[in-house]
């Protein structure tokens, strides 16, 4: 097993994007990290019911997304191209049908290949099924002998690289972020699902070395996105989900250890410390994820020519004169496509986007990629509002220290909602928060 105790990355003025200590040959054509960027795609399915009679036009839909994407890339003259398979649940309940789809991608990007010369990749990410149960049967049961079958088909069937967002030791972290439990959340983080990652990727390192792919990647979507994304919604404060992120780091270093060798996976926003710490290259979303996580970092361009500081200075301002909670709704922190009347706003076609299908109504879903479990309802008119003062005596800001009836100090998980930042609009409620974590992103973004 690797141990790293030191920085592969040790001076910043190496820690250059597009390279890294180790570059990675892999797929066809493709050294990832020796200083060429290559787009990542990600793609799934529009909402659709996937069953055995569905299945032919499941394996239509993805064949024609590859061949579209192929295309562009060759009229692009992009240098290469990698395009991620991400099962949705389904696909990986059956692990045939997961199998099916890999094939047909495989298809188009040998056959884009031969033809054109482009330079691809494909990672396939079978969905962590196993959460399915609670409390979930780690490393044992249907749903573990049915995603070990699904990395197996689909390493067979012809992916590259292989991924999971694995979940272990989400069960407890849900309430733990909730309930601002800072030793909850680092027990089941550091603690639990660190013991999973390590059998677990024995396990994904074993399938690839049979079928010659790659180990490629982790992610803590299911952890730390979900707290960004909670954190979006004013469900529990920023600054608390952003030390989850850091807190997060350790469990997904573990897959290093059990031999991942990167690129680790796009929606993993620990991937900067992964890549100082072993030195693997690393994928990362960005400016151009069109349907991930949108926030500043990493969106302030994205077709708006306006850096994100010119957008959040006056929110800044106004956070002085008036108080933090006295502030518009979240609008003028948003990228501006989430500006009321901009034609890219979520739930109006974008221009230069076919219908404009990537862009569903604005909700409080955790989703990291269209498609992924049941869509959630419209959150709001999209109009900033204005949020209420805090009643007399109510903490106003995370870090302060509240109180009990009897003066005395409230330990963060007694505190709850106490702890949770402004107050939430009328009609929210944590209980709301609770059941948008379970049909969140952390399923893979």
């Amino acid at each position: 097993m690797e141990q790293y105790t030191h920085l592969a990355v040790s001076e910043l003025d190496q820690f250059v994007f597009g390279r890294c200590p180790y570059p990675l040959k892999v797929g066809r054509g493709l050294t990832l990290g020796a200083g060429t960027v290559y787009p990542e795609l990600n793609f799934t399915l529009a909402p659709m019911a996937i069953n055995t009679s569905t299945m032919a036009e499941v394996r239509s839909e993805y064949a024609h997304m590859a061949d579209q994407a192929c295309a562009r890339a060759v009229a692009l003259e992009v240098p290469g191209l990698v395009i991620e398979f991400e099962l949705v649940p389904d696909l990986t309940l059956q692990p045939e049908w997961g199998a099916q789809v890999v094939t047909v991608l495989r298809e188009a990007l040998d056959r884009y290949a031969a033809s054109d010369g482009l330079a691809n990749a494909l990672r396939v990410t079978p969905n962590d099924i196993r959460e399915f149960v609670r409390p979930p049967l780690m490393r044992e049961g249907p749903k573990w002998d049915q995603m070990v079958t699904s990395f197996e088909l689909c390493a067979e069937a012809g992916a590259d690289m292989l991924s999971i967002e694995s979940t272990g030791g989400k069960e407890l972290h849900d309430d733990a972020l909730l309930n601002a439990d800072l030793a909850g959340s680092v027990f089941a983080l550091g603690v639990l699902a660190s013991a999973d990652m390590g059998p677990l990727w024995d396990m994904i390192g074993a399938v690839a070395t049979r079928h010659q792919a790659v180990p490629a990647g982790d992610s803590a979507c299911g952890f730390a996105n979900t707290a960004m994304a909670l954190a979006d919604t004013r469900h529990i404060p920023k600054v608390w989900a952003a030390v989850v992120r850091v807190l997060s780091v350790p469990r997904s270093l573990v897959a290093y250890e059990h031999g991942a060798r990167g690129p680790g996976k796009d929606c993993a926003y620990e991937n900067v410390y992964i890549k100082a710490i072993t030195g693997y290259p690393m994928a990362m979303e960005g400016a151009e994820a069109a349907c991930a996580h949108l926030l500043a970092p990493g969106q302030h361009r994205q077709g708006h020519g306006r850096p994100v500081e010119q957008r959040v200075r006056p929110e800044r301002e106004a956070v002085r004169r008036h108080g933090p909670h006295r502030v518009h709704g979240a609008a003028g922190l948003c990228h501006p496509a989430h500006e009321p009347g901009h034609p890219g706003r979520p739930g109006q076609p974008a221009a230069g986007l076919a219908g404009g299908q990537r862009h569903g109504p604005r909700s409080p879903g955790l989703r990291a990629t269209t498609g992924r479990g049941p869509t959630p309802g419209r959150r709001d008119s999209g109009r900033a509002h204005r949020l209420p003062a805090y009643p007399p005596g109510r903490p106003g800001c995370a870090g302060r220290v509240a109180r009990g009836p009897g003066g005395g100090r409230v330990r963060p998980h007694q505190a709850r909602g106490q702890l949770a930042g402004p107050a939430l609009p009328p009609g929210r409620s944590l209980a709301r928060g609770r059941r948008a974590l379970h049909r969140g992103d952390g399923g893979r973004g």
